[in-house]
């Protein structure tokens, strides 16, 4: 780069300076920026380090407003979606309040229910030996990463996910450095800075489709559906709903592996011509495994309008364990059905 760019390129950061005079972040000034339902959190400490600080904001924020926190996290800034008024003071008080000591201990625990550390727990139980290596990591639900916690395999993979995502250090020395002042935490208005971070991130950045309010009114309606229930194995048909915490298997013969289908596809003379054949008894066989691994929240999804087994099995992949993002993924499959289903046989 010649003198001549170098001195165009300083005059015109200076420039922009002058006209924008919010806060300069850096290695010893961290800004939060409330952009409504989101927060910037610009912190220069690399992609490691601040993913350690947007788990601990992320799960914590979380707790406090009862609904998922999304993050995005680059090596300069923490983007935070959340339905948390407030959410950037509290971040702050966060930043100054979470002893450094506690920070793995926070983001450990905070690990037990989460899908982040499904891969990793798949691909150590590969080198253990523990599952095939040709096995399907989109089968694997939490319910077998579950079987395997407290064991070695479960704490290597933990391990071998915070290696790789997070450096816990450097965070905790982040913390550290706020509490004695060497790093100062400012809350600013949204800046061109922050402003920049949302272009990059538009899709994170959009409103929320849907409050906790419609989201809660869902899962009634899905929960108070009647659902029929196929039995795999000696074809018998019962009636249910998704009640929570309910275990489904069949009266006859006590086999847990039944299919969650909509009422009017139990008639016993198709059910009977669909299961013969095995391309007939695919999607049965994929329901029931559904039910059998994910119980209610399986029938929660097969009683939604347009959802059959392999879009729940894709939902429930993604967001099995989180109540909200779930509730969130069936309502859009919903209303793609809706706005789609017109062209199906087209």
């Amino acid at each position: 780069m010649s003198l001549d760019a170098m001195v165009e390129g300083r005059d015109v950061v200076e420039r922009f300076l002058r006209s924008h005079p919010t806060p300069m972040p850096g290695d010893s000034l961290i800004t939060i920026e409330d952009a409504g339902d989101a927060i910037i959190v610009n912190a220069a400490f690399g992609s490691r380090t601040n993913m350690a600080l947007a788990h601990l904001l992320s799960t914590m924020l979380a707790a406090r407003s009862g609904s998922s926190v999304q993050k995005q996290v680059d090596p300069t800034r923490i983007l935070l979606r959340t339905t948390l008024r407030k959410a950037a003071s509290e971040a702050e008080r966060l930043l100054f309040d979470t002893d450094p000591a506690m920070l793995e201990e926070i983001i450990r625990r905070s690990l037990l229910n989460s899908n982040e550390v499904r891969w990793h727990v798949f691909q150590v139980a590969r080198k253990f030996g523990a599952v095939r290596r040709d096995a399907d990591v989109s089968r694997m639900g939490m319910s077998v990463v579950n079987r395997y916690r407290g064991t070695v395999l479960y704490d290597e993979a933990v391990a071998s996910y915070l290696w790789d995502r997070m450096d816990i250090d450097s965070a905790a020395d982040v913390l550290r450095w706020i509490r004695d002042g060497s790093i100062t935490v400012t809350r600013t208005p949204i800046s061109p800075i922050g402003r920049s971070g949302m272009d990059r991130y538009g899709d994170l950045m959009r409103p929320f489709r849907s409050d906790l309010a419609i989201l809660r009114a869902l899962e009634t309606r899905l929960r108070e559906q009647r659902m029929a229930l196929v039995c795999i194995s000696c074809q018998n048909v019962f009636h249910v709903k998704a009640e929570r915490g309910r275990a489904f298997e069949c009266g006859r013969c006590g086999s847990a592996m039944v299919a969650a289908v909509q009422p009017w596809r139990a008639d016993r003379k198709e059910l009977a011509h669909d299961l013969g054949s095995r391309a007939g008894a695919k999607p049965f066989v994929l329901a029931a495994n559904l039910v059998r691994e994910h119980g209610d929240r399986a029938v929660m999804c097969l009683a939604a309008r347009g959802i059959g087994p392999t879009t729940a099995a894709r939902l429930l992949r993604l967001y099995g364990y989180d109540d909200i993002e779930l509730l969130r993924g069936i309502m859009q499959a919903e209303v793609t059905f809706a706005r789609t289903h017109r062209f199906w046989d087209r």
